[in-house]
């Protein structure tokens, strides 16, 4: 399976996770491009 990740850095050592700051609320964030992500949240 191929995995698709964005970097930055003058080497591109940091990995890019939009989920990492926890956009979501009340649920859970779900990564679906390596710049964009979705909340599922919780009924």
């Amino acid at each position: 399976m191929l995995r698709i990740t964005a970097k930055k850095g003058s080497h591109c050592e940091i990995e890019l996770n939009p989920c990492m700051n926890n956009p979501c609320s009340h649920g859970n964030c779900i990564v679906l491009t390596p710049l964009t992500s979705s909340c599922i949240c919780e009924s």
